[in-house]
């Protein structure tokens, strides 16, 4: 499974940047893929802000919830992307996975993290 990462993402997620930084990414994803295209900060990741963002459903029509970016902790909800920055604004730096539902519960999976050459 693969995180990619556009180059209008990263100039998305440059100008927001902070080593605490905590943000929903909103996007697009398939089986395999996720692709995020915005970045929307949050205050905090708790499930009631998630209910809350997931009933307002403000964004683009064809975009949905696809994971969490935080520094450190981050909520353990199968099927979205975690993406753990460690406050560093480098992308080589951070973790991504993801929980996935199996006969066994729950299991945590790495994301590989890609980004287009020129970003």
């Amino acid at each position: 499974m693969v995180l990619f990462l556009s180059s209008s993402f990263l100039r998305r997620i440059k100008l927001i940047w902070k080593p605490d930084l905590k943000a929903f990414l909103i996007g697009q994803r398939n089986l395999f893929f996720f692709t995020p295209d915005i970045a929307l900060e949050t205050e905090d990741l708790s499930p009631e802000t998630i209910d809350r963002l997931l009933a307002e459903r403000q964004f683009e029509e064809n975009w949905e919830l696809l994971g969490f970016l935080a520094p450190d902790s981050l909520p353990s909800v199968p099927g979205y992307a975690l993406v753990k920055t460690g406050s560093l604004p480098e992308t080589k730096d951070w973790n991504a996975s993801v929980y996935l539902s199996t006969d066994s519960g729950l299991e945590l999976r790495s994301l590989e993290i890609k980004q287009t050459k020129n970003g």
